[in-house]
Protein backbone atom coordinates (compact mmCIF):
# COMPACT_ATOMS: atom_id res chain seq x y z
CA UNK A 1 0.00 0.00 0.00
CA UNK A 2 1.45 3.60 -0.81
CA UNK A 3 1.90 6.19 1.94
CA UNK A 4 -0.86 8.04 -0.06
CA UNK A 5 -3.29 5.30 0.81
CA UNK A 6 -2.09 5.56 4.61
CA UNK A 7 -3.05 8.93 4.86
CA UNK A 8 -6.31 8.78 2.98
CA UNK A 9 -7.35 6.05 5.15
CA UNK A 10 -6.32 8.12 8.32
CA UNK A 11 -8.70 10.82 7.21
CA UNK A 12 -11.07 8.43 6.72
CA UNK A 13 -11.15 6.68 9.42
CA UNK A 14 -13.01 10.22 11.56
CA UNK A 15 -16.02 9.16 9.90
CA UNK A 16 -16.32 5.21 9.83
CA UNK A 17 -15.71 2.55 12.61
CA UNK A 18 -12.75 0.33 13.38
CA UNK A 19 -14.90 -2.75 11.74
CA UNK A 20 -15.18 -0.79 8.71
CA UNK A 21 -11.06 0.28 8.48
CA UNK A 22 -10.16 -3.14 9.11
CA UNK A 23 -11.98 -4.46 6.55
CA UNK A 24 -11.04 -1.68 4.29
CA UNK A 25 -7.16 -2.24 5.16
CA UNK A 26 -7.42 -6.14 4.69
CA UNK A 27 -9.21 -5.31 1.13
CA UNK A 28 -6.31 -2.87 -0.25
CA UNK A 29 -3.46 -4.96 1.49
CA UNK A 30 -5.37 -7.58 -1.41
CA UNK A 31 -5.15 -5.25 -4.29
CA UNK A 32 -8.42 -3.42 -4.11
CA UNK A 33 -8.47 0.37 -4.67
CA UNK A 34 -9.74 2.70 -2.14
CA UNK A 35 -13.18 3.12 -3.51
CA UNK A 36 -13.69 -0.53 -4.24
CA UNK A 37 -12.98 -1.36 -0.46
CA UNK A 38 -14.97 1.37 0.33
CA UNK A 39 -18.07 -0.24 -1.15
CA UNK A 40 -17.32 -3.43 -0.32
CA UNK A 41 -16.85 -2.10 3.08
CA UNK A 42 -20.33 -0.46 3.31
CA UNK A 43 -22.13 -3.37 1.80
CA UNK A 44 -20.68 -5.70 4.67
CA UNK A 45 -21.88 -3.60 7.01
CA UNK A 46 -25.20 -2.69 5.84
CA UNK A 47 -25.44 -6.87 5.94
CA UNK A 48 -24.76 -6.88 9.53
CA UNK A 49 -27.90 -5.07 10.35
CA UNK A 50 -30.52 -6.11 8.45
CA UNK A 51 -33.09 -7.41 11.26
CA UNK A 52 -35.34 -9.77 8.89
Amino acid sequence: MKQSDKNKLKIHSKHHSKQHMAIMNAMMRDGKTFNQAHRAALKIERKGKQTT
